[in-house]
């Protein structure tokens, strides 16, 4: 829609728009093997997409009436989607200039799927064309960026990752857990699957997945001795923490917590990380606490990471990898074991964490900007 379509019409019009381009999604065969697919597109459009395309509409009015009431110099944004992406093609009509500091986690592809995945999925982080810039937290969004030849990219070092407060570790233990013993390990598995209305990507967990390996987390807790699993369910998500503790194995050695609680607190008391393909791997790393991932269906590794396996002996490394089940218990204890009784240092987290602090690049780029 035009200015004068805005300035004349309300959101009718846009909605009678849809609903002929419904009308024409109806008409439309879609058939795989035999199956037909009409009606689970149709609702999945008609319920998802259109509210979704709506809200869209109705931000861009009110960004656009922000923008032309400051004298705005330079916009920032966490994400490349939804309203921030808007807010910066609004920068962009209005010779505005935008930077992009992706919260998300990415990967080179190794394969023509992951390939295809990542080139859509980077769209909503670090491959936007709608930002001039790009800020480089890490390594490996640094190695993204090349594969895909994104240019404009800024390299600044970790800036909205989680920083973790060990000076109220303790502090943080008592709150989220109460009185546990000091020597107990905390084993920190965040839910990262992905509301109705957002496209599940191959690299996202759903819920059922999610489900069983939370249940088999439970049960290896259950087994060692002084460890606790603490789950922290995603933001969204419409189950209380009793109704996810109901279709778990009872344990005593188990809490679950909501988004509500902020994760650097949990994060601060973790001893590992526990996740299969989550922006908290990211988190994790950039606090030089060792990641285990979970994949148990063997269809997906985030990162090269050290395969723990029966009759292997693991090298120590920043991240491990389990897929199969009956190894699961096995690696936690190697973790416990091995890796957090040495003296590891930040050396062994370098094809991850910058080991330079690139922090004026970012204060010299906005200090350019708003001069």
């Amino acid at each position: 829609f035009d200015e004068k379509s805005r300035d004349n019409s309300t959101s009718k019009v846009l909605e009678k728009t849809i609903e002929h381009a419904l009308n024409e999604i109806r008409r439309i065969d879609l058939e795989f093997k035999g199956v037909k697919f009409n009606d689970v597109f149709f609702e999945k459009i008609q319920h998802d997409l259109v509210p979704l395309i709506l809200s869209y509409y109705t931000d861009s009015g009110s960004l656009k009436k922000i923008l032309n009431s400051f004298n705005i110099k330079l916009c920032i944004s966490p994400v490349s989607r939804s309203t921030p992406l808007l807010a910066a093609e609004l920068c962009r009509e209005g010779k505005v200039s935008s930077v992009a500091i992706s919260h998300g986690t990415v990967k080179v592809p190794e394969n023509e799927a992951e390939g295809i995945e990542y080139s859509h999925i980077g769209e909503t982080l670090l491959l936007s064309n709608q930002f001039d810039y790009i800020t480089l937290q890490t390594p490996s969004e640094e190695k993204f960026c090349n594969h895909f030849n994104r240019k404009n990219t800024i390299k600044t070092g970790p800036l909205i990752f989680s920083k973790v407060d060990l000076k109220k570790r303790d502090q943080f233990k008592r709150s989220i857990l109460g009185d546990i013993p000091a020597e107990t390990k905390i084993l920190i598995y965040p839910e990262n699957t992905k509301s109705r209305t957002a496209p599940r990507f191959h690299v996202f967990e759903t819920f059922d997945e999610f489900l069983s390996s939370a249940s088999d987390l439970v049960d290896v807790a259950n087994k060692i001795e002084n460890v606790h699993l603490v789950i922290r369910m995603h933001p969204g998500r419409a189950l209380t923490p009793e109704e996810l503790k109901s279709l778990l194995p009872v344990s005593e050695r188990l809490t679950i917590t909501t988004s509500e609680r902020p994760f650097f607190e949990l994060l601060s008391i973790a001893d590992v990380v526990i996740g299969f393909s989550s922006t908290v791997i990211e988190d994790a790393l950039q606090n030089y606490i060792p990641v285990l991932l979970l994949d148990k269906r063997g269809r997906y590794q985030h990162f090269q990471s050290e395969e723990i396996e029966s009759g292997k002996n693991p090298r120590l490394s920043p991240i491990y990898y389990v897929q199969d089940t009956t190894n699961l218990e096995t690696g936690i204890r190697w973790v416990l074991e091995n890796h957090l009784k040495q003296d590891v240092g930040k050396e062994l987290f370098k094809d991850f964490v910058y080991q330079e602090d690139y922090f004026d690049n970012l204060t010299k780029l906005i200090e350019s900007k708003i001069k």
